[in-house]
């Protein structure tokens, strides 16, 4: 009888001991963040169902308007709100600098393009400082910064970078972390720049582990959100926030079953320093990603075998989401959507194109019926519809 009972003890012990690994395991697969040191999050961006995405995010639009001083050609780079404002980075032949009211009214342009003082030729990012009451553009083309103001856009003074780089935020008025885009300068072995108000190198962080002078992707990869800095590379899994003159890595992003592509295969593509991008984009790695994060939430946008995926992390109740765009943009029933460019307050900002939606709406697409009114009240060559969504309170 003692050994029968001293069996049955065993067992028991036993099954607990399964049980609760299998909870472990089950924990561990599940949508919740996971703690992976003391204060970095791995958030792992896996595709494992179909949930509608509009039970859990609002919408909202903007139409932008038109006219002959504000013309956006097709592509917009970068979205940011400021000082009541939206400011918008268009791309194409003619990048411009543009600034609009919430409702879409447009304000003034800053800048233009030529190579003379204030003037760039290769804007590829810009930065808002509001306690300076400055906007600064990257240009990369001419390596330099310019600086105009934010109350009249004025140009105030650009500054010399030495080396390039395709964007930078302030930490405070007498500091700038800046992205290394610079493969043959002295500092080409690190990702991010610590400088001075007047550019003075201060430290440098992150090995880069892959030196090119190739990028894809949103080349605003440093950005200010509830007033820190954050920053992350391509090739790097981890975003990192600045504070105290450190950085310091706060997650670690996953991609399901995808991975960001090895040190040795890059270099394997790109011997001579050949361009490698189009091998890489039909690769079975990531090709690149791009972050975008507000208060409640972090969006993960990233590119794999030409096909794009939305990852969604809520910051309030630690739920992920993935969701191939292409679902994305059929349960939203916007059309095509371009890639996320920004945020607006507590919105994800991406460009819908009229001229992609008055097509589709002649097709018989079923659109969101609000966005549907914008639609028919729009030329094919206007400016594009602002598409804004964010979880739901």
């Amino acid at each position: 009888m003692e050994y029968i009972a001293l069996k049955h003890k065993l067992m028991k012990e036993v099954f607990i001991i399964v049980l609760i690994g299998l909870i472990f395991m089950l924990e561990s697969c599940g949508e919740k963040e996971k703690n992976i040191g003391d204060d970095v999050l791995v958030l792992d961006f896996r595709h494992d169902g179909n949930i509608d995405p509009n039970e859990i995010l609002t919408t909202d639009y903007i139409k932008l308007e038109t006219n002959d001083a504000c013309l956006i050609d097709k592509v917009i780079v970068q979205v940011e709100y400021a000082s009541d404002k939206i400011f918008i980075l268009s791309g194409g032949a003619d990048r411009n600098l543009l600034v609009f009211d919430i409702s879409g009214n447009f304000i003034n342009s800053i800048g233009n393009m030529g190579n003379g003082p204030g003037e760039y030729v290769m804007p590829v990012s810009f930065s808002i400082d509001t306690e300076s009451n400055v906007v600064s553009v990257v240009d990369i083309a001419q390596r330099k910064i310019i600086e105009y103001g934010l109350g009249g856009f004025d140009f105030i003074s650009e500054k010399e970078l030495g080396y390039y780089s395709s964007c930078f935020e302030y930490i405070n008025a007498n500091q700038l972390l800046l992205k290394n885009s610079d493969s043959q300068s002295a500092y080409k072995d690190w990702e991010f720049l610590l400088t001075g108000g007047n550019l003075e190198l201060e430290d440098k962080y992150v090995t880069r582990e892959f030196v090119t002078g190739y990028s894809t992707g949103h080349t605003k990869n440093i950005y200010k959100s509830e007033g820190q800095v954050y920053a992350y590379a391509q090739y790097n899994p981890i975003i990192y926030r600045f504070q105290n003159d450190r950085i310091e890595p706060v997650y670690h992003i996953q991609f399901g079953k995808f991975n960001l592509p090895p040190k040795e295969y890059l270099e394997a593509i790109s011997t001579n320093n050949a361009n490698f991008l189009a091998e890489l984009d039909v690769s079975d790695y990531i090709y690149y990603y791009c972050v975008f994060q507000t208060s409640n939430l972090l969006n993960v946008y990233y590119s794999v075998a030409q096909e794009a995926y939305i990852g969604l992390y809520n910051r309030n109740n630690d739920q992920i989401y993935s969701f191939p765009k292409t679902y994305f943009e059929e349960q939203m029933m916007v059309g095509y959507m371009d890639r996320p460019a920004g945020t607006i307050n507590d919105f994800i900002v991406a460009a819908l194109q009229p001229f992609d939606l008055k097509e589709r709406l002649e097709d018989s697409y079923n659109f969101d019926p609000k966005l549907k009114t914008l639609i028919q009240n729009s030329e094919d060559d206007d400016n594009p519809i602002l598409f804004l969504y964010k979880f739901k309170d």
